[in-house]
């Protein structure tokens, strides 16, 4: 909230929540999901992501809960301040991997260091049971944003392990972030994403990226 004072003391318009960057921030009420055709149970899901923060990386108190975000929410705009929240995809999904092998499921991903020392699980999006996971995930915090009156939700679809990738590859992920942006978008929300992976310089794909992101 002191961080929202100083924006809005500072003629800033919105505050950016990047609560799925390696850790998963913020979980909602109900966690449950279906994914082709699989049923997790809304606290197996909830405990296992709270597992994978730990491991990334343990501040005691590891997420906000639905009433809290939704008063954060609230507050800003009080303050005539947007909220963008920030659900990082395909990379920075160390929490989310690891919740999904305490599912029992066997996620496809790698590990490319991004800052000479830092490690970023990114799933790979040519296995669609990682992806389908994925996508079903952050579906519910795209639609909880909408209710909240946000009008932007941003993916990010950085540092992804581009540096590893085929154009083969690229053009998997280039499809992926489409399927997310369709999915914002689906809500009138805008689509957001950082630029290293859509304007990379090394790789080609042959589908175009979705230009409204």
């Amino acid at each position: 909230k002191k961080v929202i004072d100083y924006a809005a003391d500072s003629n800033y318009t919105h505050v950016e929540l990047a609560f799925g960057n390696d850790g998963l921030r913020f979980l909602l009420d109900d966690m449950s999901l279906t994914v082709n055709g699989t049923a997790y149970d809304s606290n197996k899901v909830t405990s296992a992501i709270q597992k994978g923060n730990r491991a990334f990386y343990d501040a005691g108190t590891n997420e906000l809960t639905e009433s809290e975000m939704t008063d954060i929410i609230s507050y800003a705009e009080g303050k005539g301040i947007g909220i963008i929240p920030m659900f990082d995809a395909t990379g920075h999904l160390e929490a989310v991997v690891k919740a999904m092998e305490t599912l029992g499921m066997s996620p496809v991903y790698t590990k490319p260091t991004t800052s000479g020392t830092s490690v970023n699980y990114a799933i790979d999006t040519t296995d669609n049971a990682s992806t389908s996971f994925v996508k079903a995930l952050m579906q519910k915090y795209i639609t909880y944003f909408k209710k909240q009156g946000c009008t932007m939700f941003n993916f990010a679809a950085d540092e992804c392990g581009f540096s590893e990738m085929t154009n083969t590859a690229y053009t998997s992920y280039a499809k992926f972030i489409n399927e997310l942006a369709a999915m914002v978008k689906s809500t009138n929300m805008t689509p957001m994403a950082f630029n290293d992976g859509i304007y990379h310089l090394n790789l080609k794909t042959s589908t175009d990226f979705d230009t409204s992101i």
